[in-house]
């Protein structure tokens, strides 16, 4: 209908004779054919968006299980400056005095390498915009860390100068491994491992 009118100004203006159109619409086959093209190239995009998203969530869960798991290396610096602060140079303070593969450590530089409620003792929470660990209330999330302390050979915390200290977090809802062989992104795990000294050795 359209068409017709302009083609009747075209040929107003230059003085030609028009054939008429007819008027038709599209057909049944056109039709389906139609919704059949813009449903598929919708189920493409809707399924590539999903895609993205997926990848954009594990990327920065990644992100935030590497950055834990850094910051429970730094959480046991800063118990072993603390200890040498208070006069204590050994590693036992707040530490087990000999290796200890399931300790937990948290921002207000607690620590605890008991075998007490293994279930529930590498769980973390979200609370006022830290992820905690040894805190009442809230609820627990996808994270989990493990920090391993090994002392060297046949020494303990007393008299050991180095302590190799392992942080292991998880971030598929089951506990780290002891062991960082079976750490990998594959698994949803990543760690960082650290030798820290004693004050003066």
């Amino acid at each position: 209908m359209l068409r017709n009118y302009l083609l009747e100004i075209i040929c107003k203006i230059k003085n030609c004779k028009i054939k008429k159109v007819a008027k038709g619409g599209f057909s049944i086959a056109e039709v389906v054919l139609s919704v059949f093209i813009v449903g598929t190239v919708l189920v493409v995009v809707v399924g590539l968006m999903a895609s993205s998203i997926r990848h954009s969530m594990g990327a920065r869960d990644q992100i935030i299980a590497s950055a834990l798991a850094q910051e429970g290396v730094e959480l046991v610096r800063n118990l072993r400056d603390n200890n040498w602060a208070q006069g204590d140079e050994s590693f036992e303070y707040n530490f087990p005095d000999d290796t200890a593969n399931n300790c937990v450590v948290d921002l207000v530089l607690q620590s605890s390498c008991s075998d007490d409620n293994v279930n529930n003792r590498y769980k973390m929470k979200y609370i006022g915009g830290f992820y905690r660990k040894l805190m009442n209330g809230g609820s627990y999330v996808k994270f989990r860390r493990r920090v391993m302390i090994a002392y060297e050979t046949g020494k303990t915390g007393t008299d050991s100068p180095t302590a190799t200290v392992t942080s292991l977090v998880t971030w598929n809802n089951s506990n780290p491994p002891s062991d960082t062989v079976d750490c990998s992104l594959a698994t949803k795990c990543t760690f960082v491992s650290t030798v820290l000294t004693r004050w003066g050795e």
